[in-house]
């Protein structure tokens, strides 16, 4: 009796750490793991129109980067930021969702390195939106670059 009991108990303990598992670790090559976005707070308010790219690494990892132009009457014409993120949490069971720390770098007239966070929300149609806050400062000291954002965009 002594040994079923033993045995039951690490076969119903081994189903429930594989099941664990499974639902943890799903597999990225059934996700789609590109995004492109556009950032809606620059490009209505400041007239400079901001693209990203984002590619998911990992199921908590993504890189990507933010292509923004601006004409003559913008403070800049031209800025490139590169980012890493890493995401806390999920939606949907969808890879780099939810919560997530940002560190980016950021070639405008100057360069400089800053920190953000936000959230993403996306879709069960993969639909993506960003909310982010946050802040560098460049390498010559004198200056601080905003990294801010409502991002809408689409995973594919």
């Amino acid at each position: 009796m002594r040994k079923s009991a033993i045995f039951l108990f690490a076969l119903l303990l081994g189903s429930a750490t594989y099941a664990q598992e499974q639902t943890e670790n799903f597999s990225l090559s059934n996700d789609k793991r590109n995004e492109l976005k556009l950032n809606l707070l620059p490009t209505i308010f400041s007239f400079h129109p901001e693209i990203s790219y984002e590619r998911i690494l990992a199921q908590e990892l993504s890189a990507g980067a933010s292509l923004g132009f601006g004409g003559e009457w913008a403070e800049q014409t031209f800025a490139f930021t590169p980012y890493f993120r890493w995401h806390f949490g999920s939606m949907y069971n969808k890879a780099a969702s939810g919560f997530f720390v940002e560190a980016n770098a950021s070639l405008f007239n100057d360069a400089g390195i800053g920190f953000a966070i936000g959230h993403k929300y996306v879709s069960r149609n993969n639909w993506v939106g960003d909310l982010m806050f946050g802040a560098g400062r460049s390498f010559d000291g004198d200056g601080v670059y905003p990294r801010i954002g409502i991002s809408i965009g689409k995973r594919f």
